[in-house]
């Protein structure tokens, strides 16, 4: 008798896993198919150039704001705020650096997910190692600038004679979790050179480094982190768990890729044009139809997926503008 039930159970669970087999394959061909399509016959159907933006001041890295209205873009004199119409623009941070020229250099604004703040990167004096490379974060409204992390001045002995970049750590790179809780970021420590991925709570402050690497994206809901590596790395923040998506000798993420909101499809520059690329199938399209005006450097998703921004570079004057296209 035992036997008896011990073979029913095995056949039991036999036939549960075969069901579960029968699922798992119906699932995944649903999404190879949905997916396939949704990829391969994206079109631009219009394409507009944002309007407001003064070419003087180097409009860069535009970042959709998690509601759909309005775009942070990097400028030379600071973080700025424009609507996703165009239109009307506003400089958010920071207030001292208004209408006047400076040596700093902002980039990479990231928004909370309620879209009440930005996180963005400010390297007082330049990018070179001489100047600290710090993380602030500011409301909306330009208002409560405070700074997130901070290059430290790193202590030499009197006989150093080594020339060494004086801080400790240049962050840049942040990028705002979907959940709010915390902000990914990557360093470069000052005295071996080295760039790690890292996170830190924002309620607590803990930072938490990842892994070796470079410009940190969130996709998938969160639970994800995606980074450059000499290749294109995906890691499950609950278990440090990566694994190589895509190899390209060039820098994939950061200001260069973007995910889809479905995660399924990534963007990223191809000369003047836009590589759109499937996740599931690897299957790839160009877009638009022709070349565009100017080099693409960077492009982003909008949150409904309808649009991508696109930051064009004209590197003889040079010269950058933003356009949006629109896509389905």
């Amino acid at each position: 008798m035992d036997y008896i039930k011990s073979r029913n159970n095995e056949n039991e669970e036999d036939n549960m896993f075969k069901k579960f087999l029968v699922i798992a394959i119906v699932i995944t061909n649903i999404l190879f198919m949905t997916s396939k399509i949704s990829a391969m016959q994206l079109t631009v159907v219009g394409q507009r150039t944002l309007q407001g933006l003064e070419r003087g001041h180097f409009p860069m890295e535009p970042a959709w704001s998690p509601d759909g209205n309005e775009l942070a873009i990097a400028m030379d004199d600071g973080i700025h705020v424009i609507g996703a119409d165009g239109g009307r623009r506003e400089q958010v941070a920071p207030e001292e650096y208004k209408n006047k020229e400076n040596l700093s250099i902002f980039s990479h604004p990231t928004w909370s997910p309620d879209s009440k703040k930005i996180a963005f990167a400010w390297c007082e004096g330049g990018v070179t190692s001489g100047y600290p490379c710090n993380i602030w974060i500011v409301n909306r409204d330009g208002s409560n600038l405070e700074r997130l992390l901070e290059s430290k001045i790193r202590t030499f002995l009197p006989d150093d004679k080594r020339c060494h970049p004086p801080y400790d750590r240049y962050y840049g790179h942040p990028s705002w979790s979907p959940d709010g809780a915390q902000i990914a970021f990557d360093f470069t420590e000052g005295e071996t050179g080295k760039q790690f991925v890292a996170t830190i709570n924002l309620s607590t402050k803990e930072i938490r480094v990842l892994t070796e690497g470079n410009n940190p994206i969130w996709t998938l809901g969160g639970i994800n982190l995606a980074y450059n590596m000499k290749g294109l790395y995906i890691m499950n923040i609950l278990n440090i768990h990566s694994e190589l998506v895509m190899w390209d000798n060039r820098k994939l993420t950061g200001e260069g890729i973007s995910w889809s909101p479905d995660g399924k499809m990534i963007a990223l520059p191809q000369g003047r044009r836009i590589k759109v690329i499937n996740m599931v199938d690897n299957q790839s399209i160009l877009l638009p139809s022709e070349d565009l005006l100017q080099t693409v450097t960077s492009c982003k998703w909008s949150p409904d997926g309808a649009h991508l921004i696109v930051e064009l570079c004209d590197f003889n004057i040079p010269r950058y503008n933003i356009v949006i296209l629109n896509i389905r």
